[in-house]
């Protein structure tokens, strides 16, 4: 049997077993990510690196997961994030924070000079009247030595679709990077005088 009766073959029985469907539209996926300031280091150093966020098992999915106060989960499977979700909430507080305090951050260990942000989400969910983010904090330097800790919650506008949540929750990041640039300030006069 030659090549051609071969793909022949294969191609006949996907269409009379309904392998291929050519009148049915797929349902578009449409990609999300955290919003945050584009800014240039103002300060040399020290570099703040951040670790992969930890986030709740519910969460650690390429859909985007939006939970009730209850801890109801909806899952639309057409609103994906565009980037893992552990990765872009380091990457959206280091960019709020280098707005906040000058300083460079980086997601990879840097080779000198640098402070260790840890940050633990311990919720992202809706009530009736916000989107709420919760999460806990840690600072250390290169050596492990814990420096100041913090926990927080946050709350914006309630988001009734998926690009409102996304907004909402890139919102509260930015208010929790707040709060970190004040514990992180006071470390960084000392540390560099």
């Amino acid at each position: 049997m030659n090549k051609f009766t071969l793909f022949i073959l294969i191609w006949v029985t996907c269409v009379t077993t309904g392998c291929i469907t050519f009148d049915q539209k797929s349902e578009s996926v449409t990609f999300h990510q955290l919003s945050g300031p584009v800014t240039t280091p103002t300060i040399k150093g020290p570099t703040i690196f951040i670790p992969r966020a930890n986030i709740p098992v519910s969460m650690r999915r390429p859909t985007i997961v939006i939970a009730d106060e209850t801890r109801v989960i909806k899952l639309d499977d057409s609103q994906r994030w565009i980037a893992s979700l552990d990765r872009a909430v380091s990457e959206i507080v280091g960019r709020n924070l280098t707005k906040q305090t000058g300083l460079p951050f980086e997601l990879q260990t840097p080779n000198e000079n640098y402070l260790v942000l840890f940050i633990d989400v311990e919720a992202m969910f809706l009530t009736a009247q916000a989107t709420v983010l919760q999460l806990h904090y840690r600072i250390e330097d290169a050596q492990g030595k814990s420096l100041s800790q913090g926990h927080g919650q946050w709350k914006a506008k309630r988001s009734e679709n998926p690009i409102d949540y996304v907004n909402a929750q890139s919102e509260n990041f930015a208010k929790a990077a707040v709060q970190i640039a004040q514990d992180l300030k006071p470390l960084v006069e000392i540390k560099n005088p």
